[in-house]
């Protein structure tokens, strides 16, 4: 990639690099060992660095990047309601409904909200519906050996995804 980038640079090309996920990924993230053993925090680091501008969707992260490269631009999260992904399923309730719209590696998350929410007294909760927004099983599981190579592929079962421990 950076042959890339320095051909742009050469060719007076602008680049635009967008990052919405922190580089250094914690050791609650399903790929933190695969991230640490491939050193991908240098190298999206160093991603930052080389090119023109970068695009995020936090004011939080994007002042975190711009102590590597000045030049962020915020664009917020988003979901828009023209996207069949995204079309509502009109199923009315008295309950307040909370969404949490997240990928499957959003475990933390999940429990921090989840810590609030029983936090609450339980008449509260008894008016509250948490909503999951991403449950997907229409991928696979990946098999890997202790290289992280990927050995073999199948796909997953109900018990096997995230979304059921989510839920």
């Amino acid at each position: 990639m950076w042959k890339f980038i320095d051909f742009c640079k050469d060719n007076k090309i602008i680049t635009v690099l967008d990052i919405d996920d922190n580089w250094d990924v914690g050791k609650q993230h399903p790929l933190y060992e695969t991230h640490k053993r491939l050193g991908l925090s240098n190298l999206i680091l160093e991603n930052i660095k080389r090119f023109d501008y970068v695009t995020t969707t936090t004011d939080i992260f994007a002042n975190k990047i711009k102590k590597i490269n000045k030049n962020v631009f915020v664009f917020p999260n988003a979901i828009d309601p023209d996207e069949d992904q995204y079309s509502s399923i009109k199923n009315p309730s008295d309950k307040i409904r909370f969404g949490f719209v997240m990928g499957s590696a959003h475990e933390k998350d999940m429990e921090q909200f989840m810590g609030v929410f029983n936090s609450l007294p339980q008449e509260i909760r008894d008016k509250m519906q948490v909503v999951l927004c991403g449950y997907d099983l229409r991928g696979t599981i990946n098999v890997v050996n202790k290289n992280g190579e990927v050995i073999n592929q199948r796909p997953i079962k109900p018990t096997e995804s995230v979304w059921y421990s989510y839920e």
